[in-house]
C-alpha cells in the first residue's frame, strides 16, 4: 500500500513517515563508518548493478618544434567495472492502540530498529549483503548476495617486515608506517589516508612494550607525523577504531586485530546505490496494526584495490 496522508489509528501521516526516513538518514550521515566513502548512484532504480566507467592513462601527449593543427590524436583507454548491488531491508510493526497511546513521541519508540537497520545497511557496504544479515558481533549470515570492500580490498602482509606478529619495540611504528607506504605514491599523491582499526590494537599499540624513554608512545609518534604535521601524499585524515566493520573476518575480539588504509576517491572506491533510504509500502489492518516496509539497495565497491589496503591478521 502507498503511503498515505490520512491519519487514525492504523495510518500515518506524510510529515510521519518524513521523520522515520530523516532518523534513518541522521544515522548514515552521523554515526555511519562508510560515512566518509564517496557516493555514486546506478542509472536505473533498483538496479541490480553500478557501473563504473574506468579511463586509464592518456596518450598523444608530445613537443614539437613548430605548430600545426595536424598531429596524433590524444587517446585514453576505457573500460567499465561492474559491482553487484542487492537489498538490505527491514519491516517495522505499529500495534493498533501505538499511535493514539505514543502520538508524536511513536518515532523515537521505532528509532532503535531503524538504526538497526541502517547499521546493517553500513556494514553490508563493508563486509557485503547476506540473505540473513549480521549477527551481534558483525558476521554475516546466511548466503553472500553482492560484495562489501573488505572483500575486494588488497593485503598487505609481514607488518614488522617479518611478520604481522607485533611483539618488540618498533613494530607499531613499523606497521603502521607500512600501511601508509603500502599505497603507491600516485594514489595518495593528492588525497588524505583513512587509517581504520580494531579498538584493541590502539590499546595494545599504546602498551608499556611500544613506549619511547621519553613517554611517547610509537602510535603517538605516528599520530603526530602524519596526522597532525603530515604533508601531503604522507598525511593521514584520522584514525578511527571500529570492531564492528572487521568483525565478518573471523578474527578472535581483543586478541587478533587489523589495520585498513583507505584513499577516499571516487575512481578508487565508493559505496554505490540504486535506492536510498526508502518505505517500500505498508500494510495495513485495524485489528493487527500497521507493517511499514524499509528497504535500500546499495553494494560497497572497491574499483582499484592498490589503494584499499587490509593487513593480514595481526596477533601481539
Amino acid at each position: 500500500m502507498a503511503i498515505t496522508t490520512n491519519t487514525g489509528l492504523t495510518s500515518f501521516d506524510q510529515q510521519f513517515y518524513q521523520s522515520m526516513a530523516e532518523v534513518a538518514a541522521t544515522y548514515f550521515r552521523e554515526s555511519a563508518k562508510s560515512a566518509f566513502l564517496p557516493v555514486a548512484f546506478a542509472k536505473k532504480l533498483d538496479s541490480d548493478e553500478y557501473k563504473k566507467p574506468m579511463m586509464g592513462n592518456s596518450t598523444g601527449v608530445y613537443g614539437e618544434s613548430e605548430y600545426g593543427t595536424k598531429g596524433r590524436k590524444m587517446e585514453t583507454p576505457k573500460s567499465t567495472k561492474i559491482h553487484s548491488l542487492a537489498v538490505v531491508r527491514c519491516n517495522i510493526y505499529y500495534g493498533p492502540n501505538e499511535l493514539k497511546q505514543e502520538g508524536s513521541f511513536v518515532v523515537q519508540t521505532k528509532t532503535d530498529k531503524l538504526q538497526a537497520w541502517m547499521k546493517a545497511a553500513d556494514l553490508s557496504i563493508w563486509n557485503g549483503v547476506y540473505f540473513e544479515g549480521y549477527n551481534e558481533t558483525g558476521a554475516g549470515q546466511g548466503p553472500l548476495l553482492a560484495d562489501g570492500i573488505l572483500t575486494n580490498a588488497g593485503t598487505v602482509i609481514n607488518l614488522d617486515g617479518i611478520d604481522s606478529t607485533l611483539a618488540a619495540a618498533g613494530d607499531v611504528y613499523k606497521a603502521l608506517t607500512k600501511m601508509i607506504h603500502s599505497i603507491p605514491f600516485r594514489y595518495r599523491e593528492n588525497f588524505e589516508i583513512k587509517l581504520m582499526c580494531t579498538s584493541s590494537f590502539i590499546e595494545k599499540a599504546n602498551g608499556p612494550t611500544f613506549t619511547y624513554d621519553n613517554g611517547m608512545t610509537e602510535f603517538e609518534k605516528f599520530y603526530d607525523k602524519y596526522v597532525v604535521k603530515g604533508v601531503k601524499g604522507f598525511k593521514v585524515s584520522d584514525i578511527e577504531a571500529s570492531d564492528d566493520i572487521f568483525g565478518n573476518l573471523g578474527d578472535a575480539l581483543n586478541t587478533n586485530d587489523r589495520l585498513l588504509a583507505i584513499v577516499s576517491n571516487p575512481a578508487v572506491v565508493e559505496r554505490a546505490y540504486s535506492r536510498g533510504i526508502s518505505q517500500l509500502g505498508q500494510d495495513q489492518d485495524v485489528i493487527s496494526g500497521v507493517e511499514e516496509a524499509w528497504a535500500t539497495k546499495l553494494g560497497g565497491c572497491v574499483h582499484d584495490a592498490n589503494a584499499v589496503l587490509l593487513s593480514e591478521q595481526i596477533s601481539w
